[in-house]
């Protein structure tokens, strides 16, 4: 998936730079910096299938986890086996399907507001179903918000992957690392994996999308 013209981004960032031009210029990127509000770390996560004949949507439950390095989250989302065939998905079975994680790693300044810097996003896909296949793999950053201590930044980088070796990291190291954005539900660091499921006759684009903020904004479907 090439981020740069995807969905996802034209209109993420469609919708977060109207929202932002719309503010008085004259705002300074700290103007809330005095509300405690503006401190507290706020999290988006979504995880979708979407069926490719009949366009039906289903969403599905993530775990989080703290990372085992520090300042980085684990989220993860099961598919069963059984939610991907066409006569049974809506009475799934655990026994077999596919797991995608994703880890995000940052920085993050309290004062004087909360902002965070984006290190790394990777993903890893398993599987436990050799009737499933997965393709069209990718792992996206993203980027949207005031930068702290002035400016504004919209971007976004995409590593394609295709058919992913199962149980391996892929990492996209975003080029704006370095860079502290000031985290509530318009401005966001985001990190997007990307693949199609295929079951029997059945076909499922999967999309998992978790961020630092962006919580008005950062949709997977």
């Amino acid at each position: 998936m090439k981020f740069e013209r995807s969905p996802f981004a034209m209109i993420i960032a469609i919708i977060v730079l109207l929202v932002f031009l719309g503010m008085p210029s004259s705002q300074p990127a700290n103007a809330k910096s005095n509300d405690p509000t503006n401190r507290t770390p706020k999290h988006t996560e979504i995880a979708v299938l979407r069926n490719l004949k009949t366009n039906e949507r289903i969403k599905l439950p993530i775990k989080k986890y703290n990372g085992k390095v520090p300042n980085s989250t684990i989220y993860e989302v099961f598919v069963p086996s059984s939610i991907l065939s066409y006569e049974s998905h809506q009475h799934p079975d655990d026994t077999g399907g596919v797991t995608l994680t994703i880890t995000q790693s940052y920085s993050e300044r309290s004062y004087p507001e909360y902002s965070v810097s984006l290190t790394s996003s990777s993903a890893k896909w398993m599987k436990s179903d050799n009737t499933i296949s997965i393709t069209n793999a990718s792992v996206t950053s993203a980027v949207a918000g005031y930068i702290s201590g002035g400016g504004f930044l919209i971007d976004d980088e995409t590593r394609s992957i295709g058919v992913p070796s199962l149980n391996t990291w892929y990492y996209q190291y975003p080029s704006w690392t370095g860079t502290y954005i000031i985290i509530n539900d318009m401005g966001y660091q985001a990190t997007r994996a990307d693949s199609l499921l295929v079951r029997g006759g059945a076909s499922w684009d999967f999309g998992f999308c978790v961020a630092q903020g962006g919580g008005q904004v950062i949709s997977c479907e």
